[in-house]
């Protein structure tokens, strides 16, 4: 596993035993709630028996765990064993944006090394505001989410404000 900017470098090699239906990369914050990144079905996995992944991690502050969830053709599921990797929290206050599906609340990661008020706004691609959030937020890591309105799948920014800083994230909303 390597590590450069903001990106995880991962990869793993398969041992061949038995029939693979899919397989599953997950990442977990802090090695907590994993979250499926990448899926390989099994047409792909035919004749690759080493992966090599990229994680194009946003803003990546703490560690990072990677697994793969592996299926087998009859339904039985194995993991992989769990790579690390850490990231260093350059100033102080950092925002992961989580891809969020159709309808559903706006997620997303704030590592901060100080308590303060901060302030979460959505915009889509057009600059409208669709959503805004202002809250104190405690230091260490926190997964939060934002109510708004059903959004359409697409490409919105997260802007997050605090502590005379101001940081622009891309979410997506599948």
């Amino acid at each position: 596993m390597q590590r450069k900017n903001s990106t995880a470098a991962i990869s793993w090699k398969l041992s061949g035993d038995g029939d693979i239906s899919s397989l599953i990369i997950e990442r977990a914050a802090e090695g907590k709630n994993f979250e499926q990144i990448k899926q390989y079905d099994g047409s792909e996995l035919s004749t690759i028996k080493s992966f090599e992944f990229t994680d194009q991690l946003n803003n990546p502050s703490g560690s990072y765990a990677y697994r793969m969830q592996i299926i087998l053709a009859d339904g039985q599921l194995s993991y992989s064993s769990v790579q690390t990797i850490a990231f260093k929290t350059a100033n102080g206050f950092k925002v992961q944006a989580i891809n969020s599906a159709n309808g559903g609340p706006v997620t997303f990661r704030v590592s901060t090394t100080k308590a303060g008020n901060y302030v979460f706004s959505l915009f889509n691609l057009d600059g409208n505001k669709m959503a805004a959030k202002s809250i104190r937020v405690d230091t260490g890591i926190e997964t939060m989410q934002m109510e708004s309105r059903p959004l359409k799948s697409g490409i919105y920014i997260l802007t997050a404000e605090g502590g005379n800083q101001m940081i622009n994230t891309k979410l997506y909303v599948l």
